[in-house]
């Protein structure tokens, strides 16, 4: 077995901003960060690029623009060792995208939201699409202030395109689910209710599996679900 020697890693953070005119930023970003699971494995590391373009369209809307590239060196992937199944070291992983953001805000009235993602992430050595990661990504959201903002009223829905499964020329499909929720603030002092229910409209998606369930290639997902969460700090 592999023991990771004593690694030391830094985890710089850069920004450059820039703003010619009142409300229109430009933004440069670099990051590098790193995890480290345990003595048996190397520590996995992130690098990533950013360049953001932001601008105010009046009061009360707002716009965006991003691209961005991250590099993965020593990615822990779950894989075959001795018949039986271990995390180990494999590979190394390239991802480029595009990101688009629209947002608003009406005062203390509601706010609401459109975000669209395009993203392409390939292991570097095999140029292979990984598993269980979507080229793209939608979301769209509302939320009313209720008596102030002492209450909201949310609804959310998120769009997933088709993913590759571990079994290459397999893929899930593409999914639209919906969520709501309703949360009360200080109800009582510092106490906090949150209401959410999830696949509001009960539809039917899979993830893809992981190696460990093979043969199983898809599993099926929550359908309509509710939960409650109750907050309180002191």
């Amino acid at each position: 077995d592999y023991i990771a020697q004593d690694e030391q890693h830094t985890t710089p953070r850069a920004a450059l901003v820039y703003e010619p005119v009142e409300g229109s930023i430009f933004k440069l970003l670099y990051g590098q960060a790193f995890r480290v699971p345990n003595s048996y494995l190397k520590s996995e590391t992130i690098h990533t690029y950013e360049g953001v373009y932001e601008q105010a369209m009046g009061s009360h809307l707002k716009g965006s623009v991003s691209g961005y590239v991250y590099d993965i060196k020593n990615l822990i992937n779950l894989t075959t060792i001795g018949g039986g199944f271990g995390l180990m070291n494999l590979n190394r992983v390239r991802g480029t995208g595009v990101e688009t953001e629209l947002r608003s805000k009406w005062a203390s009235v509601a706010e609401g939201y459109l975000n669209y993602t395009y993203q392409v992430t390939k292991d570097r050595a095999t140029r292979e699409e990984l598993s269980n990661s979507p080229n793209h990504l939608a979301k769209a959201g509302v939320v009313f202030f209720l008596a102030g903002e002492s209450a909201s009223l949310g609804m959310e829905g998120q769009y997933v395109g088709n993913r590759r499964t571990v079994q290459p020329g397999e893929r899930v499909g593409a999914y639209i689910v919906a969520n709501m929720s309703l949360t009360v603030r200080n109800l009582y002092k510092n106490l906090e209710i949150q209401s959410t229910v999830f696949n509001l409209f009960d539809a039917r998606f899979e993830d893809p599996a992981s190696q460990v369930h093979a043969p199983i290639l898809k599993i099926p997902q929550n359908r309509r679900n509710f939960n409650v969460k109750v907050t309180y700090l002191y």
